[in-house]
C-alpha cells in the first residue's frame, strides 16, 4: 500500500530483492514456522496451552472468525465510498473490537519507496480511510485471499496468555479512472494475544501488524497466490 512506517515485534532486518520488485522483511524472532494443517494446529494447541480437543477447535475457530472479522472490517474501511462520519463509526468500534490498545502499532509496505514507517492503528485506519482523497483514486480495492491463512507456533507469555502471529496475504489496487495507477500484494503478519479464563472463554486481541514481504501483485497472482 502506499504509506509506509516500520513496525518491530522485535529487531527486523530488511533485505531488498531486485526480482520481482519485491521487498522482503523479515523479523529475528521468527513468525515463518506456519501450521499448515488442521490436525498439526489443532496438535500444537493442544500440547502448548493445555486443551481439550473440543476446545482446541473453538479456539481455532474462533482465531478464524477473528481474522475474518478483521479482513472485513479493514477493506470496508479502505473501499468504501461511504462519508466519512460512517467509516469513522467503524473506526472506532473496529478498534475497540479487534485492537489491545488505540496505539497498538500497524507496519505497511510499498513497492514505490524503500522506507518503512509504522503508525498507530488509530493513525493507520483513520489514513486509510482518506486513501482516495489523498492519492486521487477513483477506486480502491483491498482484498484478502480467502484460502490463505497461516497460524504460528503458540508462546506462553502469562498464566493464561498466549501469543502467536496469523499470516494472510492483501491485494491492493488504486485506480484513477479505469487505469490502475498503484498495486501490489503483501503478506501481512497480525501478532495476537489470547487468554481464557476458568470456563475456557477466550479473548483475543491484535497488538500489531508486521509486513512480511511485499511483491508486484501481478508476480504474485501468477506465481504465488494459493
Amino acid at each position: 500500500m502506499h504509506f509506509v512506517k516500520k513496525l518491530t515485534c522485535c529487531n527486523i532486518v530488511l533485505f531488498f530483492t531486485l526480482h520481482c520488485s519485491s521487498l522482503v522483511y523479515s523479523d529475528s524472532k521468527s513468525y515463518d514456522d506456519t501450521l499448515n494443517s488442521f490436525d498439526a494446529v489443532i496438535n500444537h494447541i493442544q500440547e502448548r496451552v493445555g486443551l481439550s480437543e473440543e476446545s482446541a477447535i473453538v479456539l481455532y475457530q474462533h482465531i478464524n472468525m477473528f481474522a475474518e472479522g478483521i479482513q472485513t472490517a479493514i477493506t470496508y474501511i479502505a473501499q468504501s465510498s461511504d462519508d466519512y462520519d460512517t467509516k469513522e463509526k467503524k473506526i472506532r468500534y473496529t478498534i475497540s473490537k479487534y485492537f489491545d490498545s488505540p496505539e497498538s502499532t500497524v507496519q505497511v509496505s510499498s513497492l514505490s519507496r524503500s522506507t518503512i514507517f509504522d503508525y498507530s492503528i488509530h493513525t493507520y485506519l483513520y489514513r486509510l480511510a482518506r486513501l482516495r482523497s489523498r492519492y486521487h483514486y477513483t477506486k480502491v480495492e483491498l482484498i484478502f485471499e480467502p484460502d490463505y491463512l497461516g497460524i504460528s507456533s503458540f508462546k506462553k507469555i502469562g498464566e493464561s496468555k498466549y501469543e502467536l502471529s496469523v499470516s494472510m496475504w492483501q491485494e491492493f489496487i488504486g485506480y484513477i479512472g479505469d487505469s490502475i495507477a498503484y498495486s501490489d500484494a503483501t503478506r501481512k503478519k497480525f501478532l495476537l494475544y489470547f487468554e481464557f479464563d476458568e470456563r475456557r472463554r477466550f479473548t483475543i486481541k491484535i497488538g500489531q501488524i508486521l509486513v512480511a514481504e511485499t511483491i508486484n501483485l501481478d508476480y504474485y497472482r501468477k506465481y504465488r497466490r494459493h
